[in-house]
């Protein structure tokens, strides 16, 4: 049997077993959906304070909970995305008001969406757009930023200031390098053009009593979790760089990284002009699927802060790090031009997280708000730990059994909400399903489900 036999035969079971267990969950979604009929939000005291928002990242759970902070806080939602996700289940959110279309994005329809998203924005009279970019639109959508701008438009853009910003930030190397400068500790880091580079770092002695590794600066490259040590003989490097000799290459750069061997961590920001409104920190790892707060890891908040300012930088920020078992000391490692997914710890305040975000898009508090308030706003203290219902189920199958199930007992799925139930039932029983047939009927290979992300990898 064939790879592509296999894919197809994993595909058609995991869509069968969602779309079976569907039926299973009519009653209660019709029950859960009735019972939130029940829970009113309160509308918005002061209508000065109420926007038109337009959010962009419909499959991810964290475009939902952005809905749901403005929306609870009494702002009119609209949501929008690509094609390929028009079937999210955060569209049938009640937080959300519209939903919007835009075509597909890659090399050859790339004006197509530019040309919707600003015609959407335009034309629908946005007061303020918050993207919560896929990894593919980040550096398009701070380009509509840009074209806005230039027109005078009237809506006011969360998200990365210039082009040039954006692309710095999602480059590894042009962010550890701009890092360095502002004297900022990261690991050591070596660009490399071809096979023979690596070679040449061996034979200044990089490799004797040191773990570096190659890292692509592709994010979704299968090495991209791989961190083996890069031998420090000749014979063995030889043998070594044969894995990737159809590797490396200017279409698919990678660099030689130092590796910190640690504890992985986030720092998540909503900033504005070089100041934080809003902070998270959680423990971390290259497939993070559940959240809990690390606001004790105080040194990542004054790392962040430190290059925030430096940089001046607005919008939503993503910092990763690795912690030094040795001196405690964060390093960092990457930056992506994006919310992360840990802004769902944000769920219990969602007032503040409201408040932070019209604070950070007006220069002020709404009416009636005071300004004694501590900022950045972070996570309640001893935030709720957060997962996702449908990854803990599939570990209780697995050596990972007895921690999931603590997780399902003493934590809260971040898709539940009781005043709001539908994408529950949605994300795992229309979104990812449609996503499945999309993948079978194009051939194209998945790896896993994210139900955080609400795609396949």
């Amino acid at each position: 049997m064939n790879n592509s036999s296999k894919l197809q035969i994993k595909t058609l079971i995991y869509l069968t077993t969602l779309v079976a267990s569907s039926v299973l969950m009519v009653v209660p979604a019709v029950l859960a959906l009735l019972l939130s009929f029940l829970k009113f939000r309160k509308p918005i005291k002061n209508a000065a304070n109420r926007r038109k928002v337009l959010v962009t990242g419909a499959p991810h759970t964290k475009g939902l909970q952005i809905c749901r902070i403005l929306s609870n806080a009494g702002h009119e939602v609209i949501l929008a995305d690509m094609k390929r996700f028009q079937w999210s289940a955060s569209r049938f959110s009640n937080c959300v008001s519209k939903w919007f279309t835009l075509p597909n994005l890659n090399k050859e329809t790339k004006e197509d969406y530019r040309s919707s998203l600003i015609k959407l924005i335009e034309e629908t009279e946005i007061d303020w757009w918050i993207p919560v970019s896929h990894t593919a639109t980040a550096v398009v959508d701070t380009e509509v930023r840009v074209h806005l701008e230039s027109t005078n438009s009237r809506v006011k853009v969360l998200g990365i200031d210039d082009v040039k910003t954006a692309a710095l930030l999602d480059d590894k190397l042009l962010f550890l390098a701009d890092c360095k400068t502002l004297g900022l500790p990261v690991p050591r880091f070596y660009r490399i053009q071809s096979s023979q580079d690596v070679f040449t770092l061996w034979e200044k002695g990089l490799f004797n009593n040191s773990h570096f590794f190659l890292k692509p600066l592709n994010p979704y490259s299968e090495d991209r979790v791989c961190f083996t040590r890069i031998p420090d003989t000749l014979v063995e490097l030889s043998s070594f760089m044969q894995g990737y000799k159809n590797k490396i290459s200017p279409q698919s750069p990678y660099f030689v990284s130092e590796f910190v061997k640690g504890d992985e961590y986030t720092g998540n920001v909503l900033c504005k002009d070089g100041k934080i409104h809003l902070f998270v920190s959680n423990p971390s790892s290259p497939m993070q699927i559940d959240y809990q707060d690390a606001r004790d890891k105080t040194k990542i908040y004054n790392w962040v802060e430190s290059f925030v300012k430096a940089k001046k930088l607005t919008g939503s920020l993503c910092f990763d790090f690795m912690e030094d078992p040795r001196t405690g000391e964060m390093m960092g490692i990457e930056c992506n031009p994006r919310l992360h997914s840990s802004i769902v710890l944000m769920d219990e305040k969602r007032k503040e997280a409201a408040n932070a975000i019209f604070l950070a898009l007006e220069g002020h508090l709404p009416s009636g708000e005071t300004s004694g308030k501590d900022y950045p706003v972070t996570p309640k203290v001893k935030a709720t730990h957060v997962y996702w219902m449908y990854n803990e189920l599939s570990k209780l199958f697995t050596r990972e059994a007895a921690a999931a199930a603590r997780r399902i007992l003493h934590g809260k799925d971040a898709v539940w909400d009781s005043s709001d139930p539908l994408p529950f039932f949605l994300l795992p029983h229309l979104q990812i399903p449609t996503l499945l047939w999309d993948q079978l009927w194009r051939g194209q290979p998945w790896e896993i489900v994210n139900f955080c992300l609400g795609q396949l990898r």
